[in-house]
């Protein structure tokens, strides 16, 4: 790492360099931090001495105005022209923690621990928003970026690195404008059978929510899952980062208290869950298993009374059921129990069924996230049921449309392509293609 600055002979304890020019060798990659003026001049000295890539983060571009959207539209035209890539600019910088990288070329305070999630972001303050918030999250990233104005490397680009990443499996994405909506749909429709996209747009419409509407489309076709903010962004994350999607939409919910399960069940409704009634074999292994004051419905009321085993017990009872498909675990902890042996027996149980996803929520717990949480195995845990459902309920639609085969275009005989055109014409202003 080189700091370049003309004022300085030692940064942060390193030497400095006056430029780019001066440095013994070609970086990897200049982040630029300068006033908006002097960014065209540092990126051709870069351009000089061979640089590849440019993260820049100064700000005073195509914020300002038509002068400064001129300006950064010829700093990218430059940058390709000179075979660099940019990023940027107004932008926080990028991460990536891959082992080959571990690189944070970024002014953000909190790093993201070590994942397979990687994110883009248009919005550089939100951007510090997320990386702390994930780190609270305990959900770990592979790579982040911030693009910025994205007046070169865009959420395309980033969508097919990602998509050849092995360090990657789910895809995270902060959109507010598509530069090529077309192209975003095809690469998206490539991707998501093989590693889930999860997406948030602000949703900005006409009084009749035309563009809001044709952005939910454009995601719905591609597979993309749409999230209404980002608490549940990273509420869909959790799940596909460390569960299966679901085989289907028929949930078990467990608990020990009456009153959140009628919350999850019809949490789980609006999310386009089903909560099935249990089989007759089901029934009878719970209630050999739980005695007589347990409800062996769907709904499975454990009561208050129940142990971390009448959890395992039920929980390994409902992930054998061909019937269910996933299984949402609520816990209110009592004074007399410990919620530490309860999400053991819950880690096991679902160690047991690794292709059916398991959700918990214990409310009132805290660090629970962390009890959740094996080397080999994590449940995602949340503070209330419903987000558990709603996670549930995109990734269940999610598995759904990977499911689904691939529509084809048709070739219809007979059809007079003229005829219909002429036909269109007389209806139809401007060229019928």
């Amino acid at each position: 790492m080189f700091p370049v600055n003309p004022q300085a002979e030692r940064i942060a304890g390193a030497r400095a360099y006056p430029s780019v020019r001066d440095l013994p060798e070609p970086p990897d990659l200049a982040l630029v931090a300068v006033r908006a003026e002097a960014v065209p001049d540092v990126v051709r000295e870069c351009a000089e001495v061979g640089v590849k890539a440019v993260v820049v983060v100064s700000t005073g571009f195509g914020e300002t105005g038509v002068e400064g959207r001129a300006t950064e539209l010829e700093l990218a035209r430059f940058t390709r022209a000179s075979g660099m890539r940019l990023v940027g600019p107004n932008c926080m910088g990028v991460v990536n923690t891959t082992p080959a990288a571990r690189l944070a070329a970024t002014f953000s305070p909190a790093l993201p621990t070590p994942g397979r999630v990687a994110m883009s972001s248009q919005s550089g303050p939100l951007g510090l928003a997320v990386l702390d918030f994930a780190r609270r999250l305990r959900l770990g990233f592979s790579g982040f970026v911030s693009v910025g104005h994205a007046v070169d490397v865009s959420t395309n680009d980033l969508l097919q690195w990602w998509e050849e990443d092995p360090a990657t499996s789910v895809i995270l994405l902060h959109v507010e404008t598509f530069g090529n909506p077309r192209r975003f749909a095809r690469i998206a429709r490539r991707i998501a059978p093989r590693k889930p996209i999860v997406a948030v747009h602000p949703g900005h419409a006409d009084a009749a929510g035309h563009a809001d509407s044709a952005v939910s489309s454009l995601f719905a076709q591609s597979g993309v899952i749409r999230t209404r903010g980002l608490q549940e962004l990273f509420d869909v994350a959790l799940l596909l980062a460390h569960q299966p999607p679901p085989p289907g939409n028929r949930v078990a919910v467990i608990t020990n208290a009456g009153g959140p399960a009628a919350l999850t069940v019809g949490a789980c409704a609006a999310s386009g869950l089903r909560v099935p009634a249990l089989g007759e074999r089901t029934r009878q292994t719970l209630g050999s298993a739980l005695g007589p004051h347990a409800d062996v419905a769907n709904p499975i009321d454990l009561t208050p009374m129940a142990t971390a085993a009448h959890y395992r017990q039920a929980l390994d009872a409902v992930l054998a059921d061909d019937d269910i498909d996933a299984a949402v675990v609520l816990f209110m902890p009592p004074l007399a129990d410990k919620p530490d042996e309860v999400a053991s027996a819950i880690l096991d149980a679902a160690a047991g069924r690794p292709t059916k996803p398991v959700v918990a929520s214990f409310l009132g717990g805290a660090g629970v996230a962390d009890l959740l949480h094996r080397d080999d195995l994590v449940v995602p845990t949340y503070t209330f049921p419903e987000a558990a459902a709603a996670s549930l309920g995109h990734a269940a639609a999610y598995q759904a449309w990977r499911t689904t085969p691939a529509g084809v275009v048709p070739d219809l005989p007979g059809v007079d392509a003229d005829r219909a055109r002429s036909l269109i014409a007389g209806c139809a202003p401007g060229p019928v293609p």
